[in-house]
């Protein structure tokens, strides 16, 4: 069904383009505080018990784990406040201090998110101002693009109901507009699959 297709294909376009978002902030973050060993995007349910990592980068430089716990990421969603603080990282031979940041992401759509950046340096007061407030446009930037997807969805349903209207009004061009459609997406998918020939490079 193409539909179910066009349903599908825009959920994995929405998921990538916000992975796509978290990414190139972590990715940011990285280039601008040079120090910065590891930095993770964390989830959590509605109850604060379940975390799952959406996105991590370390640095080549980084190893062990370090010591905090669901604890501080609860604290930090629940309280919607950015905090640093001292750890220890372990691995098989050392024990290294490290400092962790942890800034919730304060949009309606990631309500229950952190971003989590550890460093054997300390992080600078001006530093934890740029990464909170660059946390805060980079998760409006993610939440633009549920907006705009929920929109797009409301388009796309004042259309259908438009054609639906018109089908019902001649049933003897009745489905002429879905059929056109379907003909335009086959027609589309067929061509972006090309890796040859004159079509290769659309």
């Amino acid at each position: 069904d193409i539909a179910s297709l066009l349903e599908s294909l825009r959920e994995v376009s929405l998921q990538n383009s916000i992975h796509s978002v978290f990414s190139r902030y972590v990715d940011m973050v990285f280039r601008t505080l040079s120090h910065v060993d590891r930095g993770t995007i964390w989830h959590c349910d509605s109850e604060y018990r379940i975390f799952s990592c959406l996105y991590e980068r370390t640095s080549k430089a980084f190893h062990g784990q370090a010591s905090f716990g669901l604890t501080q990421l609860r604290y930090a969603i629940k309280h919607k406040e950015a905090t640093i603080f001292e750890v220890n990282r372990f691995d098989d031979q050392s024990i290294e201090p490290s400092t962790v940041m942890i800034v919730p992401v304060c949009e309606d759509q990631f309500e229950n998110a952190v971003a989590v950046f550890e460093s054997t340096h300390c992080f600078t007061h001006r530093e934890f101002e740029w990464v909170t407030l660059f946390t805060k446009n980079a998760a409006a930037s993610a939440s633009r693009m549920i907006i705009n997807a929920d929109l797009s969805d409301v388009l796309d349903g004042f259309i259908r109901a438009t054609i639906s209207a018109l089908d019902t009004r001649d049933p003897a061009t009745a489905g002429h507009s879905m059929r056109v459609a379907n003909y335009v997406l086959m027609t589309a998918l067929a061509i972006h699959s090309q890796t040859t020939g004159p079509f290769a490079q659309i």
